[in-house]
C-alpha cells in the first residue's frame, strides 16, 4: 500500500516537530565548559600509612583545583579577597574527577588530578562572595614566539630558546588556553623564520586550522645590547633587559599590540628570565580577556533576537548551539515560522561579554541596522526596537562587527 502525503501536512508535521524540539532543548546543557575542567593539579602528601596520605593528598588537590580555579575566574583585584571556602564546600562544587598519574610508598602519595567543576555550583559561589568573575572560556590562541637578535628572527630553530621557554611552561591552560605549534615540516612551510610581520595569510590560516586555534599570537622576544653582550661573554653574570612585542593575527594583517619588558636580576638565567616574560605574556592575554568577560554578580540582561534559517534541521542546531554558550541563562521562544523564529535571549554581563560568548560557540551576533532615512522623513513614526540577528557561523559568512575585537 503506498501513503500518500499532501506537501502542506509534511511541512506542518515539521513545523510542530520544530516547535517541540524547542521546549525539548530548553533544558540545562551537559556539555563540560573547559574552563571549569582543571588538569595537571599535582600532590605530595605524607602520613602514617599509604591511606591515610592518599586520603590527605585528595583533600589537597581538591583545595589546589579551586585555588587554581578562582585564580582563572576572578579578577585579580578580587582574587586575594576570596577566602578559600572548606573542603566541603568545594567537594561540593566538582561534578567528577581522575587520577591521571599515582604513586605509593608506605607512608607517601604522589598524585596527579584532573577535576571538573560544575558551572551552576562554582558561579553561585562568586556571586554570594559578590565578586566580578568570567565563566566564558577562549578558543585556544596559537601562541608563535620569535626570537630575533640584530636583523635576524627565529621561530624553528634549535637555538631559539624563547621558544624552549614557552614549551616548558606548564600554566597555559586558562581562560585563553594557549597552544604551540611544534615545527614540523608543514608549519615550516606556512610561516617563515623571516615572517613574523610579513605571513601570507594563505599560510596562516593553514596552521591556524591545523592547531584549531581561533587566531595567533606573535610575540617577538628581543634583547638589548647589553643582554647580547653578556651572553655573548659566555659568563654567569646576565645584564639588560629583553622586550618582547606582542601582535594580534586575527584582522587582514599584524597589528602591534604592546610591549613587555622583563629585567634580568642578580644571578638570574637566561632560562629562568625568558621563562618569567612567557608568565608575563600569558598573565596579559589572560587578564585582557577577562577584563572583556568580566560580569557583575546578578548582572542580569534582556535581548531580543531574530534568528533565521533555511531548514528545521539548522534551526535545531542553532538551539543546541545556544545551549553551550556560557552566561545564557535562559532563551524564550516568542514567535515561530517556517524560515525564522523571535526569540528573547537572557543573560548575564553586557552586550559585547554575550556577543564574544556567541563567538566561542560559533555563533555571531549581527549588529542591527537602523534605518535612518525612514525616521528623517516620518518623523512622527513610532520607533521600533532593535532587534539584533543570530545566525551560525557555518551557515554563512560571519561579518566583522566593529568595535568588538576578541583578543587585545
Amino acid at each position: 500500500m503506498v501513503i500518500l502525503y499532501k506537501p502542506f501536512a509534511i511541512a506542518r508535521t515539521v513545523f510542530y516537530a520544530a516547535i517541540l524540539s524547542f521546549f525539548l532543548l530548553s533544558g540545562p546543557a551537559f556539555a563540560q565548559n573547559e574552563l571549569y575542567t582543571v588538569e595537571g593539579v599535582e600532590v605530595d602528601a605524607t602520613a602514617s600509612n599509604a591511606l591515610e596520605a592518599k586520603d590527605k593528598a585528595f583533600g589537597e588537590a581538591q583545595i589546589k583545583a579551586y585555588e587554581i580555579l578562582s585564580q582563572r575566574m576572578v579578577d585579580e583585584t578580587d582574587v586575594k579577597a576570596v577566602a578559600t571556602p572548606d573542603l566541603s564546600v568545594i567537594s561540593s562544587m566538582i561534578n567528577d574527577f581522575e587520577v591521571t598519574k599515582e604513586e605509593l610508598s608506605s607512608v607517601q602519595y604522589l598524585g596527579t588530578y584532573t577535576f571538573r567543576f560544575n558551572e551552576r555550583a562554582v558561579g553561585r559561589h562568586f556571586s554570594v562572595q559578590g565578586v566580578q568573575y568570567t565563566d566564558v572560556g577562549s578558543k585556544p590562541v596559537l601562541m608563535l614566539p620569535f626570537y630575533q637578535t640584530g636583523e635576524r628572527s627565529v621561530l624553528w630553530s634549535h637555538g631559539n630558546k624563547w621558544m624552549q621557554a614557552w614549551n616548558r611552561a606548564q600554566n597555559l591552560r586558562g581562560a585563553v588556553p594557549v597552544v604551540l605549534p611544534l615545527g614540523d615540516l608543514d608549519d615550516v612551510s606556512d610561516i617563515g623564520d623571516d615572517e613574523a610581520l610579513s605571513y601570507r595569510a594563505g599560510g596562516l590560516s593553514k596552521i591556524l586550522d591545523r592547531y584549531q586555534a581561533t587566531e595567533a599570537v606573535i610575540a617577538i622576544a628581543v634583547p638589548d645590547q647589553r643582554m647580547v653582550s653578556s651572553l655573548n661573554a659566555g659568563g654567569q653574570g646576565l645584564a639588560g633587559s629583553i622586550s618582547v612585542h606582542l601582535y594580534r593575527t586575527d584582522r587582514s594583517r599584524p597589528e602591534y599590540v604592546k610591549e613587555i619588558t622583563v629585567t634580568a636580576k642578580l644571578s638570574q638565567t637566561i632560562n629562568s628570565l625568558l621563562e618569567e616574560a612567557v608568565n608575563k605574556v600569558n598573565a596579559e592575554l589572560q587578564r585582557d580577556w577577562k577584563v572583556k568577560t568580566m560580569v557583575r554578580p546578578n548582572q542580569q540582561n534582556r535581548m531580543q533576537v531574530k534568528v533565521s534559517f533555511a531548514t528545521m534541521d539548522e534551526w535545531i542546531r542553532t538551539q543546541r548551539a545556544l545551549k553551550r554558550v556560557s552566561g545564557v541563562n535562559e532563551v524564550l521562544l516568542k514567535s515561530l515560522s517556517s524560515k525564522t523564529a523571535l526569540v528573547d535571549i537572557i543573560f548575564e554581563g553586557t552586550e559585547q561579554r554575550l556577543r564574544l560568548a556567541l563567538e566561542q560557540s560559533n555563533m555571531t551576533l549581527a549588529v542591527p541596522r537602523v534605518d535612518v532615512s525612514s525616521m528623517r522623513y516620518n518623523p512622527g513614526r513610532r520607533i521600533q526596537p532593535m532587534v539584533h540577528e543570530l545566525y551560525l557561523n557555518s551557515n554563512r559568512p560571519a561579518p566583522v562587527a566593529p568595535g568588538y575585537s576578541q583578543r587585545f
